[in-house]
């Protein structure tokens, strides 16, 4: 067990027996070694279940949004106690907009912030096992670690060590915020953010000219089934009714997936998400038909901190970048 995660169970369980959270949201061990999966946890017995380590990927805090949509019973009092629940700094920026929108209170949520180096891609690293010549019951009974420079593996008496560049998460190579900035309490050491290319997922495409732009997408979005995994999974798509999918009093397009109703739907959800996309990647993880979306999203992002000088989920004192008008603003649309 690493000092982080021990420390976690250790705040979870004095939250729980306390009555200070309602229940607390983290990370248990998946179906296999390469796989974390989130878990809830409302008795203090059950804290040994919560793990930390390279493989807890998932954004806990669409969660938190499904906590804000729940009603109580007829006659029943809400409980209005925070939940606890553990977060990257890229779910901590999500946690910061969710605040800025007015969708999350403050006092509903209580969060312990966890520095990070970045995430292992499960694919990656059991395809790295693979070549390695390990066997199944190898791969699914790994305990992954961070160590330096690599994350290591050890299963059967055998350490196997995976190259950090070679199985870390695509979104967490451009990452350049390490450090939750919105938080109750903080485990680990602060990380020196490193100087990197946050943009560089959409150098290429924006190297291309306007005809080859459009017919990368138009073959991309061909691809999509609509199956809305992108945003059931989103923390920011928090609509009842997704504004796309309105009958009334237009319906802007149709459920039904082919080229026209897909581009229509992505491009939109891209303009929704500008200025407040906090790009932990969730969208793209889950994609069945492995849509490359992060391609369009930081390239809305790059956009809104040019002209804007704006990055999501940074400031929980400022307001979100399509909320605020002044006088003096350019109107170069004109």
């Amino acid at each position: 067990m690493s000092k982080i995660e021990d420390e976690i169970r250790g705040i979870a369980k004095k939250l729980l027996e306390e009555g200070k959270v309602k229940y607390f949201t983290g990370y248990a061990k998946g179906p296999d070694s390469f796989r974390a999966r989130p878990i809830i946890i409302d008795d203090p017995k059950d804290v040994d279940k919560l793990i930390w380590s390279p493989c807890c990927v998932n954004n806990l805090g669409v969660y938190l949004v499904d906590e804000m949509k729940k009603k109580p019973k007829r006659g029943e009092e809400p409980d209005t106690r925070p939940v606890g629940i553990v977060t990257k700094a890229c779910d901590a920026r999500g946690i910061t907009v969710l605040h800025q929108e007015n969708i999350l209170p403050k006092e509903r949520v209580y969060v312990i912030g966890i520095p990070c180096r970045g995430m292992a891609d499960p694919e990656k690293l059991e395809k790295h096992a693979r070549k390695k010549g390990l066997g199944h019951d190898a791969i699914y009974n790994m305990d992954i670690k961070e160590e330096k420079m690599m994350f290591t593996g050890e299963a059967e008496g055998v350490k196997v060590a995976f190259p950090r560049e070679e199985v870390l998460l695509d979104k967490c190579k451009e990452c350049v915020h390490h450090n939750p900035r919105e938080y109750d309490i903080v485990i680990g050491k602060r990380i020196e953010n490193p100087h990197v290319d946050k943009y560089a997922t959409i150098r290429e495409l924006e190297d291309m000219s306007l005809e080859e732009r459009e017919k990368f997408w138009e073959m991309i979005f061909e691809r999509c089934i609509r199956c809305n995994a992108c945003k059931e999974v989103c923390p920011m798509c928090y609509c009842e009714e997704c504004t796309v999918e309105k009958a009334k009093p237009m319906r802007w397009c149709s459920k039904s997936a082919d080229k026209s109703n897909n581009e229509f739907f992505h491009l939109i959800r891209a303009m929704h998400l500008v200025g407040r996309c906090i790009d932990c990647g969730e969208c793209e993880r889950v994609c069945p038909m492995a849509i490359p979306l992060r391609k369009l999203y930081r390239k809305m992002a790059k956009e809104a901190e040019k002209l804007y000088s704006y990055e999501a989920g940074l400031n929980p004192e400022e307001d979100p970048v399509f909320a605020t008008f002044r006088v003096d603003d350019d109107d170069e649309f004109e």
